[in-house]
């Protein structure tokens, strides 16, 4: 009756094993596949700062190409106005040379103020700020 008894406590302690392992492999294949989502969710997400990255990239190079092209208006500017400062200080006689010069002057002096009223213009609206604070560059 011993025996029996040792086997039956015996067979008890098997099958409260072989449940307690069957549990585990559930947990482990539920851990596999939580451990492929976290797996492929990282992956996704390294994609998205790449491209990110890339974007950054990009606009970083845009803006750097707008800061050159600005700095070259200024700069062309600039030899306007020192052209235009050269031509006001002419000798008197050539001023006298008549009327078709100073029209043909007063003509190109127009259109440098357009040329600069236009950039003026071109530079508020690319740095332009609306009345909810926020800047307007870009959208």
């Amino acid at each position: 009756m011993v025996q029996e008894n040792e086997f039956e406590r015996l067979e008890k302690f098997v099958h409260k094993l072989l449940s307690q392992y069957e549990q585990l492999l559930d947990k482990n294949v539920q851990l596999q596949k939580l451990l492929q989502q976290r797996q492929d969710e990282i992956e996704e997400l390294r994609s998205r700062v790449d491209s990110a990255d890339s974007e950054r990239g990009d606009i970083s190079q845009r803006i750097k190409n707008l800061i050159e092209e600005i700095e070259e208006w200024q700069h062309a500017f600039a030899e306007e106005g020192e052209e235009q400062d050269g031509t006001e200080a002419e000798s008197p006689q050539q001023e006298e040379s008549g009327s078709e010069e100073q029209s043909g002057d007063e003509a190109r002096n127009d259109a440098v103020e357009e040329g600069r009223e236009r950039e003026a213009s071109q530079q508020r609206n690319l740095f332009h700020v609306d009345s909810s604070g926020g800047d307007t560059f870009g959208r």
